[in-house]
């Protein structure tokens, strides 16, 4: 029985590959566990699926799960949760902005607590000032215009009794990531409180056009209003300014159009975060 189950997406991290491994080895040490590395190469285009194979030559507890297209972060964790053994899976970034030095809190706090998830919070803010302002903005439009409630400074990196997310994975049509429907699912969790490794930061895959998609997605997928009825409300003011204020005449008309341009740009959104995946090959290892 295998205790814990890493989840390492990768794309272009080759440099750091051999000191993530290394330094999660020695963390894991400590534990005395039984645990798998699993990861997941989002179709590099330098050296790092040639680094892993080298890898996992060394070390028969690491699993490689090679993707035949580019899907994105978020597709490339929901394959390899297809793949765990775990009681418990971790889930983490690959290019040491998460700190294998945390996965020791974070396990063990999952292990003496009765939540179903802990979710890793950093409490020191990102070296650029305009990361920081456009990630608070993501996080208060997120929480604000949906039902979702995202704790602000957390991320992927996150410990998860396996369990919890069986029920998701077997239900590849639902739409939003695997930890979006988590939070909506009413997870239980606590906060583990971790400091941001300035030494290691580089700038975040995350732009500001990544987070506001992925915003909208939650404001699409899990509005706090419906979408009918906003889109009843909208028309009917339009309408009633239509009938009342001369200058309003071509509102209405205005708002129509933008109501059926959000729901056609709304489609694509969720089509787009419908989890999808092509699996190339995966090399499993036997361990213990």
């Amino acid at each position: 029985m295998t205790n814990l189950s890493i989840i390492l997406p990768v794309f272009n991290q080759g440099e750091v590959l051999k000191i993530l491994h290394k330094k999660l080895t020695e963390a894991l040490k400590s534990l005395c566990i039984s645990y798998e590395l699993i990861f997941i190469d989002d179709l590099s285009v330098n050296n790092s699926l040639e680094i892993l194979l080298e890898i996992a030559q060394q070390d028969t507890r690491v699993n490689i799960l090679k993707l035949k297209k580019n899907v994105g972060q978020a597709n490339a964790i929901y394959a390899g949760l297809t793949k765990v053994k775990g009681i418990y899976t971790l889930v983490m970034d690959s290019d040491l902005q998460d700190k294998p030095e945390d996965v020791i809190g974070l396990y063990n706090m999952i292990v003496s607590s009765n939540c179903d998830m802990v979710l890793a919070q950093r409490n020191t803010p990102n070296n650029s000032t305009l990361r920081n302002l456009y990630s608070t903005f993501f996080y208060k439009v997120s929480n604000l215009f949906t039902k979702m409630k995202h704790p602000m400074g957390t991320g992927v990196f996150r410990i998860m009794k396996s369990s919890c997310f069986q029920d998701i994975i077997s239900d590849p049509l639902e739409a939003g990531t695997v930890f979006s429907q988590l939070l909506m699912a009413n997870t239980s969790y606590q906060l583990y409180l971790t400091e941001r490794d300035l030494n290691q930061e580089k700038k975040s895959s995350y732009s500001f056009t990544k987070l506001l998609w992925l915003a909208l997605n939650r404001l699409i997928i899990f509005p706090r209003i419906p979408h009918k009825t906003t889109g009843v409300i909208l028309i009917a003011t339009s309408y009633i300014l239509y009938l009342n204020i001369e200058q309003c005449k071509s509102f209405m008309f205005i708002t129509v159009i933008l109501y059926l341009l959000f729901l056609l740009i709304g489609k694509k959104i969720v089509n787009s975060f419908i989890p999808h995946f092509e699996e190339e090959y995966y090399k499993e290892q036997t361990h213990e």
